[in-house]
């Protein structure tokens, strides 16, 4: 049985809807970057969604956002200060790097999924990942208020003074993303 373009695609967009869930309800901030760990599943999760560039139907009329000038301007301005003698720290800079190219990808491939599943569908599947994300993220919070012994709570963040962030390591960014 092979594996149809229509079938990759639907995959394709069941991995963009999980990036708006799964990376949010990652249980570990340490630091000194607090959020790695999610950064790197919406990362994972994104390339695993852009493999439908591997078919051809994909890569037909393929054409590059407008939005995506402005990732590839600042990689610009971090090679010109690299040029310039004004970067301190290569390794961040290169990172940052990495970090605009995935956002491109992510623009195209937006770009291709809006073309072959639809705005439409595009927009349910994201509403549905935030959906099904701030749920969980709401069943955490619960966890974390009761705290029931029996379960073992290894996967939920403690609690702060009384104060409740689901997964997410701060007030302010669980009622962001709430």
């Amino acid at each position: 049985m092979s594996f149809s373009y229509q079938r990759h695609l639907q995959c394709s967009l069941f991995l963009v809807g999980a990036m708006a869930c799964l990376p949010f309800l990652n249980p570990h901030h340490y630091n000194p970057i607090p959020s790695f760990y999610a950064e790197w599943w919406a990362g994972l999760l994104g390339l695993l969604a852009s493999s439908l560039f591997l078919r051809e139907p994909a890569r037909q009329d393929l054409r590059l956002p407008l939005g995506a000038l402005i990732p590839f301007a600042l990689i610009a301005l971090f090679l010109f200060q690299l040029v310039a003698g004004k970067v301190h720290f290569l390794h961040q800079g290169l990172l940052f790097c990495l970090y605009l190219i995935w956002a491109c990808l992510m623009l195209l491939l937006g770009r291709v999924l809006v073309r072959e599943a639809g705005l439409e569908r595009l927009a349910q599947t994201l509403s549905f990942g935030f959906l099904c994300g701030g749920l969980m993220s709401l069943l955490i919070v619960g966890l974390q208020l009761y705290r029931p012994d029996w379960l073992g709570l290894e996967f939920i963040f403690p609690t702060r003074n009384g104060q409740v962030f689901a997964n997410l390591g701060q007030r302010n960014q669980f009622a962001d993303y709430l």
